[in-house]
């Protein structure tokens, strides 16, 4: 029998991060990177980013999601119906409205954030991400960040896992 794996077994420490103060301009240049079989198409490098303050403790978490929601005019997500709506020119307006918000006022504060401690057991996060649908946690020591784990650094350590007992079995 193997010993039951840790987080910090299959933590990543180069992690996306960008300050609570920064534009949401700023969160997509750090997420949209370029395609390099395309011209002016970006590539996921990641799907959020973790915020944190100077000293790398958890300030909180800004998604994609999030970042489109600061998109959408409050109009348009409180409209019943959209009879008599202007779409000409709407995207490109509310694009260059949401760029210059502050990360700070878009992200999920970090009380409201799951983390998970390099001492954990691999099936805790397993079960967070099952149970709470997230794709990646921060790995904390209080609130200070110091790695992150993913929904494919998880999937890997049970294929790993299965495929070790197969060839036990063998």
């Amino acid at each position: 029998m193997t010993t039951e794996p840790r987080v910090k077994d299959i933590m990543r420490d180069d992690f996306g991060s960008i300050l609570p103060g920064a534009t949401v301009h700023e969160a997509v240049e750090k997420l949209y990177v370029p395609d390099k079989n395309r011209d002016e198409t970006g590539v996921l490098e990641t799907q959020s980013l973790i915020v944190v303050d100077e000293d790398g403790n958890l300030e909180g978490l800004v998604t994609m999601f999030d970042i489109l929601r600061t998109v959408v005019p409050p109009y348009l997500r409180e409209a019943e119906h959209l009879t008599g709506i202007s779409w000409e020119g709407l995207f490109e307006d509310a694009v260059h409205q949401a760029e210059n918000r502050v990360v700070k006022d878009i992200m999920t504060p970090w009380r409201d954030v799951l983390t998970v401690a390099p001492d954990d057991r691999v099936m805790k996060v397993l079960e967070l991400i099952v149970s709470e649908h997230v794709l990646r946690l921060p790995v904390c020591e209080e609130r200070r960040v110091v790695g992150v784990v993913r929904l494919r650094d998880v999937f890997h350590e049970v294929g790993r896992e299965m495929l070790r007992l197969k060839r036990s079995r063998e």
